[in-house]
Order: structure tokens, then C-alpha cells, then sequence
């Protein structure tokens, strides 16, 4: 039986990097396992007899914005499945201030500053807010500003610090780690214009 999803949301266009874990085998190491998250096909990464790790795929519309449910199927170990383990997140919806209030108030770190200039090249503090949610030093491999790449500086069992690349107007910050895959906080970072106002 599938115990737990980490993350559990991810963006509508796919490509989040999901652990699905178990208390009792969901396949064989090297069984034949076909993953479903909402009814749209993960590939799949990596397996054991209690953990996968997927990639999502895109989802469709009628599924987006709302829980659905993961299957594993394995010919060794048969059908392993969870009901309301994932939600599919529409870019939309990060237009809506009450949205993203109710997205971030389940989000799994902070980011300090959370501001700074459009060249990049600060650094920037990223702070878990679970203390299990990653595991030992190097386990984070990928953090992307908007979908661009930050430059991992330091990490820490509970931290992570990098250089944020240049960009323009408000991103979502994605942290990938090997062991509990993708974590988010929408609309995370803001580039400052650098306007310069004179006052006379």
C-alpha cells in the first residue's frame, strides 16, 4: 500500500520529480511498473521494492487544480494505489493573491531575501521549514529561479544557499532534492526594476 507522496503538488505542465513510498512491496527491482498520477503516465526513474521515483507528465484539464489519485501497477506485486495524493497546479492561479496565500501557507521552506536585483548574482538563503524534508549534505542537485538554473553554493541538512540568476518580475522557486524530490514556493522571488527615482 502506498503510504506517502513527497511533494505532493507540482505545476500542469509535468516534469516534477515525485518519491511514492510504501509500507509493504509495490514491485520487484527489476519488475515491469507502470505509474498513473491523475491518469496521465510518469516515467519512471528509479525502484524498489517500497519506493519510486517518477517524473509527471502534463496533465489534462479536466484534472488540474484539484486531488487525484497515484497507481502503481507492477506484475509482480499487482495494483498499490492512493486517492487525493497529488494536485496538478495551474499558472493561473498564481494570479489570484487568495491563492497564493492558500498555496504558500503549505509550503515547505523560505526564502531569504526574497528580493534583489535583475543582473543576479546574490546569494540568497533557502531555508527548510521541515527538518526531515532533506537529508545530509549534496542531496540537493537542482534549485531553478522561474526555469532557470541557481548556482548551489552551500548546503546543509536544512538549508541550501544560492546565486540567484538574472531574470525580470516574480518567479516561483523550485528546490530538487535526489532523496524527497521537488519542492516549491510559488511566486517566491521578486527582481527588483533598479528604477531610479529623483526627487527635486
Amino acid at each position: 500500500m502506498i503510504s506517502s507522496i513527497n511533494p505532493a503538488r507540482g505545476p500542469y505542465t509535468g516534469n516534477t520529480l515525485v518519491t511514492i513510498l510504501a509500507d509493504s512491496p509495490l514491485c520487484a527491482d527489476d519488475d515491469d511498473v507502470v505509474v498513473t498520477v491523475g491518469g496521465v503516465l510518469a516515467k519512471v526513474q528509479s525502484q524498489s521494492h517500497e519506493s519510486i521515483v517518477v517524473i509527471t507528465g502534463a496533465a489534462t484539464d479536466d484534472i488540474v487544480d484539484q486531488p487525484v489519485g497515484v497507481i502503481v501497477k507492477s506484475n509482480a506485486f499487482g495494483v498499490s494505489r492512493k486517492t487525493n495524493a497529488f494536485i496538478y497546479q495551474t499558472g493561473m492561479c498564481l494570479l489570484s493573491y487568495a491563492c497564493t496565500k492558500l498555496i504558500n501557507a503549505v509550503a515547505q521552506f523560505t526564502v531569504t531575501p526574497s528580493n534583489g536585483p535583475e543582473a543576479g548574482n546574490n546569494t540568497v538563503a533557502i531555508q527548510t521549514i521541515d527538518s526531515n524534508m532533506w537529508l545530509g549534505n549534496n542531496d540537493i542537485n537542482e534549485v531553478l529561479v522561474g526555469n532557470q538554473q541557481a548556482t548551489i553554493v552551500s548546503q546543509e541538512r536544512t538549508a541550501v544557499t544560492v546565486m540567484i540568476p538574472a531574470g525580470v518580475g516574480v518567479s516561483d522557486i523550485t528546490v530538487r532534492s535526489s532523496v524527497f524530490g521537488d519542492a516549491f514556493l510559488f511566486r517566491a522571488y521578486t527582481y527588483n526594476t533598479g528604477i531610479l527615482l529623483i526627487v527635486s
